[in-house]
């Protein structure tokens, strides 16, 4: 019985490892039904029959004898005192059924015994963290029935003899049980709940000692361990209890706007982007050669090269936004053999290469580099590419450069040569798009982060550290038409609090046909302000494409130099700078648009290139200028 008592309490430690507990405030009535397994110790006992049968002694110890099956059933009520601590009881019917075998004897009998009892149980129930709960529940069990069969069939003929009394048995038995219960909730009022369990008990005097002195009344007489796995079917009643809860820490509410695509309808439609072609070529630390980053043909490709290789961008089955982006960076690391396409479609055209190294002469074999390629792999007339040294300014004071800013600029000899690339798209996920998460400083956020659920869909977003957070929607759609979502939002306070918040929605599919268009514009590091030159393409070039009722949206970035804060602003500060330059030309046209601003700081989300690298950086100070066309 030692070693039994043993197995009893590593088990009851497995136990504790797991379970379930709903924190609600209400009075509740459960009725259980479950399967039981027993595991039987007769201890030193007789078990006497007539002559010429032999008395059954189970004289040789063992840790169990026996064991069985039955069917066990409840009924519980519990009250709760707190959010995590409920008490109550519970009155249960319990059959420690079991098939003993009493290896004492060389007859071997089998006693197969049937005691039943009704049972009276005080709980206590804890909830262990949201929806988990561990119970104890102390027993007492009133003894209904008590018989048992003896059965020895290797006697010849076999003996059975069924429907003895068992003597001996106490009119109150007494254990205790301990176990775990995980609860779902099957109405929307949380008011019906199914809650699986699993629970081990131990069963003690269940027979009085008879086998004469030196038998301990406790581990040597008949006892019993049971494992129990059901469910209960539980019901809340009645109104909430009195008692001093925990004071709340603040309002269990945050402000959150969930904006959709307009009547949630992600639509797909073809794109044309004017891409800015950068004039720099960066060069790594310590390197005088051309980075393998930048695209870099063989002669017999290199000639073929037209600048309309990279206009079309997979434009049949459409692309999601990191497919654009991908586009704009190949764009930009295509940067020799577009002006080498221009320089072979003008003859006019000449270009000069301005290095800028630690060294003048390091400057010069840098632009050298890029003019052999351009003689040697597209076959350009070397005397229409000219090389100098940038390292003097225009007062020829020497400039300092640091190894991430060594580069070289190329500069047409037109200024038509510095036109934008086109690309032409088919988007599945256009900018306007996005569903748009914000939360309200007045709720002190630190972070939050969002989950969202819908058919055969589980994805979680975040932790976010900013109030706002758009979320490409095609990534929660996938290749669907249509679909049913549910996203809740959890935000961690400043006090450390956690509150939530849930949104349901609803997105579908919708291709057009009409064309948007695209355009960007670069600043110069840490400015909010742009060039004469750039002012005036967006007034003569971006405005005039304009017409009234479409929607304009400018979004500003910025690159990842100085703090948040700053960054957040600075993004902010160039696409108000275009969207006042692109409001008084609409003006002067009498063109009537709504015009949107969205900064986005340096997020690297939307980034054509990292900002580990000095043309990530570059392109990144940018504002971009989306204008949607207005679909009938």
């Amino acid at each position: 019985m030692k070693k039994q008592s043993i197995i009893f309490l590593l088990a009851i430690q497995s136990l504790c490892t797991v379970g379930v507990f709903a924190q609600n405030l209400h009075k509740e009535l459960r009725f259980d039904g479950g399967y039981q397994y027993n595991w039987t110790g007769a201890g030193y006992q007789s078990f006497g029959l007539e002559p010429p049968l032999p008395s059954s002694n189970f004289v040789t110890f063992r840790f169990i004898d026996g064991g069985g099956e039955a069917a066990t059933g409840g009924l519980s009520y519990l009250f709760p005192l707190n959010e995590r601590l409920r008490v109550g009881g519970r009155l249960g019917l319990d059959s420690r059924r079991s098939n003993l075998v009493d290896y004492s004897l060389a007859e071997q009998p089998n006693i197969n015994l049937y005691i039943n009892y009704l049972t009276f149980e005080p709980l206590i129930e804890y909830a262990i963290m949201k929806n988990v709960g561990l119970q104890f529940r102390p027993i007492l069990a009133l003894n209904t029935s008590s018989s048992f069969e003896y059965v020895q069939e290797n006697a010849r003929p076999p003996v059975r003899i069924a429907g003895r009394e068992l003597t001996d048995i106490p009119t109150l038995s007494y254990g205790f049980a301990l176990g775990t219960n995980y609860r779902f909730s099957l109405d929307k009022r949380n008011q019906w709940h199914a809650i699986p369990f699993i629970e081990g008990s131990w069963l003690f005097n269940q027979r009085s000692a008879n086998a004469g002195q030196g038998q301990n009344p406790l581990t040597d007489v008949l006892s019993t361990i049971s494992l129990r796995v059901g469910a209960s079917i539980a019901f809340s009643f009645g109104t909430e209890p009195v008692y001093e809860p925990e004071p709340p820490r603040q309002n269990p509410f945050i402000g959150l706007s969930f904006s959709l695509p307009e009547r949630g309808t992600i639509v797909t439609r073809p794109t044309e982007e004017y891409f800015p072609l950068s004039n720099t070529v960066f060069f790594d630390q310590g390197s005088t050669k051309i980075p393998s980053r930048y695209s870099q043909l063989g002669a017999e490709t290199a000639k073929r090269f037209d600048e309309k290789n990279i206009e079309n961008v997979n434009y049949s089955s459409g692309i999601n936004r990191q497919g654009r982006i991908s586009a704009q960076s190949n764009a930009y690391y295509h940067i020799l053999n577009v002006y080498a396409s221009r320089l072979r479609s003008n003859p006019s055209l000449t270009l000069k290469l301005v290095g800028y190294g630690i060294t003048a002469d390091e400057s010069l074999i840098m632009g050298k580099n890029i003019k052999d390629y351009y003689v040697n792999s597209h076959g350009i007339d070397p005397n229409r590419i000219f090389i100098e040294s940038g390292m003097q300014d225009n007062q020829g004071q020497k400039q300092r450069i640091t190894q991430d800013m060594r580069r070289v600029e190329i500069e047409p000899g037109l200024p038509t040569a510095t036109a934008p690339v086109l690309l032409k798209m088919m988007e599945n996920s256009p900018f306007d798009n996005d569903i748009l998460v914000s939360l309200e400083a007045r709720d002190s956020i630190a972070s939050w982060k969002m989950r969202v659920l819908g058919e055969k869909f589980d994805m979680s977003f975040g932790p976010f550290t900013t109030l706002a957070q758009r979320i490409e929607p095609t990534i929660l759609l996938g290749t669907k038409l249509e679909g049913y979502f549910n996203a809740t939002v959890t935000a961690t306070k400043k006090d450390g609090s956690i509150q939530t918040a849930e949104k349901e929605f609803k997105l579908d599919r919708k291709r057009l046909e009409k064309t948007a268009k695209r355009f960007t514009v670069l600043f110069n590091e840490k400015e909010s302000l742009l060039q004469t030159s750039d002012e005036n393409y967006i007034k003569n070039k971006i405005g005039a494409m304009i017409v009234s009722g479409e929607k304009i949206i400018i979004h500003g970035h910025a690159d990842s130099e100085g703090d948040s804060k700053q960054i957040y602003a600075l993004s902010k500060k160039r696409a108000e700078y275009v969207r006042d330059i692109l409001q008084k030309e609409l003006k002067k046209r009498s063109v009537i648009c709504d015009i949107q601003v969205v900064p986005f700081g340096d997020d690297k989300t939307y980034s054509i290139i990292s900002s580990t690298l000095p043309e990530g950086r570059q392109y990144n100070r940018s504002a971009i200028i989306e204008i949607i066309p207005l679909e009938k």
